[in-house]
This record gives structure tokens, C-alpha cells and sequence, in this order.
């Protein structure tokens, strides 16, 4: 899975990490088991980036999360190509533009 943009709290993305560590919990798995495959893939930078990072490590899921950090508009249109599913958990946009590109993207 896929999101993207300014890495800041309105962003929603500390919240999305909390939510991905209890994924194996919501379909019935018990904790101890391995859970389902997924990645999730984090494409941006900004000024919660070290508060995020500790949220990834201390949810437990540093293992399935890449922090792909700034990348080129070509670099970025290929993870939404390349991404099953994106996911943009904003506290605060009704419609972003980076949820449009994702749209775009995938519809190629």
C-alpha cells in the first residue's frame, strides 16, 4: 500500500501506523501470529518525519514500512503504478491532489 505527501500531523499518517499494527487483530488473527503480507510504502518528507518514524517502531511495524522519503514526480508516479492499494488518512482534506494523481495514475 501506498501514501503520499508532506509528512505533518494533519497528514493523518501516525494514526494510519497505529491502525496497520493492529490489521492482524481486525481479521481475527492472534496476536502472536504473523498476519496478513503487506508494505506499506511512505513517499514524502516534512517536519514530523522523526515523530512518525518513532510511531512506525513503537506500533511494531518498522519491518513493513518504507519511508521512501522525497523522490521525483516520475519516481512517484511509479509506486502509485506499482502500488495495490493508496491510502491518504488526512485529518483535514475533503479531496487532495495527491489522492487525484493516485487516481490518475492507477486509471493508466
Amino acid at each position: 500500500m501506498l501514501s503520499a505527501g508532506r509528512l505533518e500531523e494533519n497528514k493523518g499518517f501516525h494514526i494510519l501506523a497505529r491502525a496497520l499494527s493492529e490489521l492482524p487483530l481486525a481479521l481475527g488473527e492472534r496476536p502472536s501470529a504473523r498476519g496478513p503480507e503487506w508494505r506499506w510504502v511512505l513517499v514524502g518528507d516534512g517536519p514530523f518525519r522523526p515523530r512518525l518514524e518513532r510511531a512506525v517502531r513503537e506500533h511494531g511495524i518498522a519491518s513493513r514500512t518504507l519511508m521512501a522519503g522525497h523522490v521525483s514526480t516520475g519516481e512517484l508516479h511509479g509506486w502509485y503504478r506499482g502500488a495495490d492499494l493508496f491510502v491518504h488518512p488526512t485529518l483535514y482534506e475533503g479531496s487532495s491532489i495527491v489522492t487525484l494523481e493516485a487516481m490518475h495514475t492507477a486509471c493508466r
